[in-house]
């Protein structure tokens, strides 16, 4: 079974480059570079006596890292692509690729279309969530990355133009569409993932890397209804609901634009293929960049050439990247390429999630079209400057973590009704 009736509009690498790039963005370089340090300094599963060797507290760090990584959230993006698509390729029941018009109708209640404009509000606010989170995360990597390779102090006044500089760049990629804009910014931002991977693998510890990505894996494989479950109700840490609970509720806020982004650029896949890309394509890219960046930066921790833990329990987490990088060889030219991925990364994110927003709010228009190409300017402009604004006032980005968390509530849910019904199909 196909969606639509056309043939695929991208290459296969075009394809599963922008599956790989929408929605998390500069959160992949920021989590997968450290994300296992905070479990480190967490300990999770360590008991009150603290019965474990520091080997095994790094393979668990590593463990709960692939935890949230691993092809364990896809499904929720998968649900989402394969019945928005299906039902507007094929079946021809909604207007235009639509989140709340699926859930409407596949609800098969009266005011059904009430259903339909809420859900679809709900959505605009995931929207604009998400891309402050990523926002909040990438901004600061490509500051001090630019720090770095030009050897100056960033300025306040060069943070505001490097954001307006950034906005910049995905105003015009919104605006040009995903044709001409964000495939091809997409296809440079997955070259250089895997130019900085393999880089990074080869260039440094390559045996304790892999070594390191079996024992962590098995962890997970052995320990994974324990580790799913766990909530820790005696030792009462807060771990699994400030990390494990909080990572599924922010993957489930990305479901609904990611997965109408993932059935716009689906058209003329089969039903499989698109499914097998989603739930596989994504975790391997994670498991490639995120494992490699993980190990070097555990290597370097045991070794005591960066102190990553230390400078991440200090709240210099987005430092504590930097200073991974900064040991490869060619380390300038490294964190350059580091640091246009990361603009990349950020660009490929809004230029998605602003399709999906600009897409509900013009309804009415010619089949097979994409929304105006003013929509998708607005809407950028939109997700931006409310982010924006509260860095020139100091606002805390965990303002629209909260709200992501509210939001990603009754969108998991939905997502879980719709998981249901594609299953049932």
């Amino acid at each position: 079974i196909r969606l639509g009736e056309t043939k695929p509009k991208y290459s296969v690498f075009s394809w599963v480059g922008m599956i790989f790039t929408a929605g998390l963005g500069c959160a992949v370089i920021y989590w997968g570079s450290i994300e296992w340090a905070f479990h480190y300094n967490s300990a999770p599963l360590v008991n009150p006596a603290g019965m474990m060797s520091e080997a095994v507290r790094y393979e668990w760090a590593f463990a709960y890292h692939w935890l949230h990584w691993g092809p364990f959230a896809e499904p929720i993006y998968t649900a989402c692509a394969v019945t928005c698509g299906y039902l507007f390729y094929n079946k021809k029941k909604t207007p235009v690729l639509s989140y709340g018009d699926t859930l409407a109708y596949y609800a098969e209640r009266p005011g059904s279309k009430i259903i339909s404009k809420i859900v679809d509000i709900v959505f605009l606010f995931s929207v604009i969530s998400s891309c402050a989170i990523t926002i909040g995360f990438g901004l600061p990597i490509i500051r001090y990355a630019a720090g770095y390779v030009f050897n100056f102090q960033p300025s306040q006044a060069f943070y505001y133009g490097m954001i307006f500089t950034v906005a910049f760049v995905y105003y015009i990629s919104s605006y040009i569409g995903i044709d001409k804009g964000l495939r091809h910014m997409s296809d440079w931002n997955v070259y250089g993932v895997i130019l900085i991977g393999l880089f990074t693998l080869f260039a440094g510890p390559t045996r304790f890397i892999l070594d390191g990505y079996l024992s962590g894996i098995s962890l997970v494989l052995n320990h994974f209804p324990r580790m799913l479950l766990w909530l820790d109700p005696i030792g009462a840490s807060q771990f699994p609901q400030n990390w494990s609970v909080w990572n599924w509720l922010y993957m489930a806020s990305f479901g609904p634009f990611t997965g109408v982004f993932l059935a716009r650029i689906s058209e003329g896949r089969t039903l499989r293929g698109t499914i097998l890309a989603v739930v596989l394509g994504c975790p391997i890219g994670f498991f490639f960049f995120n494992g490699i960046m993980s190990w070097y930066g555990i290597y370097l921790d045991v070794h005591n050439i960066v102190d990553v833990t230390a400078m991440v329990a200090a709240d210099q987490s987005f430092e504590a990247v930097i200073e991974i990088f900064k040991t490869l060889p060619f380390s300038k030219i490294i964190v350059s390429i580091l640091a246009i991925i990361g603009i990349l990364f950020l660009v490929t994110t809004v230029d998605s999630s602003t399709y999906t927003a600009a897409n509900i709010v013009e309804p009415r228009r010619p089949k097979g079209t994409d929304p105006s190409p003013l929509h998708r300017l607005v809407w950028s402009v939109a997700v931006t400057m409310i982010p924006l604004a509260c860095f020139f006032i100091g606002a805390d980005i965990t303002v629209f973590k909260s709200l992501g968390i509210v939001v990603a509530l009754p969108i998991l849910i939905s997502e879980a009704f719709l998981f249901i019904r594609l299953i049932l199909q």
